[in-house]
């Protein structure tokens, strides 16, 4: 069993995972979380209802989710029954290749070839069914390449910004 501890709006939630079976606070809830054929880029059911949503990690254990034109933030640390040490829940971006989830226009780029940036700076914030999903340097770096331009359509996997360490 992994135990979550969740704080989103300074709402604290504990969210057991053991198999198939989901607990939150204490409860039983009937839900999912697919991840779709992007990283990032997931579909959310909970009882009859399904929603996808694009996570994308801040920092340590810090995640920006967009979903239906909404963004939060959540703050997550897991706990390991067996060794109970905290630790990180999601992975981050290995490569410094920052890609479109799905197709939509590019709202705004805020770096350029050339430019220093740091772990987290905003690259790209693009917009998808109404709903804005900023991209954010995995690691510090370079940017190499700036695939992308202000008002550009762009399709699913299209490449945004190429970054190197």
């Amino acid at each position: 069993m992994t135990l979550y501890s969740v704080n989103i709006s300074g709402r604290q939630y504990q969210v057991e995972i053991k198999g198939e079976q989901v607990r939150l606070n204490g409860q039983e809830v009937n839900t999912g979380l697919l991840p779709l054929d992007h990283p990032g880029l997931f579909r959310l059911t909970h009882d009859a209802h399904q929603r996808d949503m694009y996570m994308h990690h801040l920092n340590n254990g810090t995640y920006a989710i967009t979903t239906e034109g909404r963004r939060i933030v959540a703050e997550v640390e897991t706990e390991k029954k067996a060794g109970g040490a905290l630790h990180s829940g999601l992975n981050k971006p290995a490569d410094g290749d920052l890609t479109a989830p799905m197709p939509g226009v590019v709202i705004h780029t805020h770096a350029a070839v050339g430019d220093r940036v740091e772990n987290g700076q905003l690259l790209v914030t693009l917009e998808s069914m109404k709903m804005q999903m900023e991209f954010r340097a995995p690691f510090a770096g370079q940017v190499a390449q700036a695939a992308v331009q202000p008002g550009q359509k762009v399709e699913k996997g299209a490449l945004l910004v190429r970054l190197e360490k």
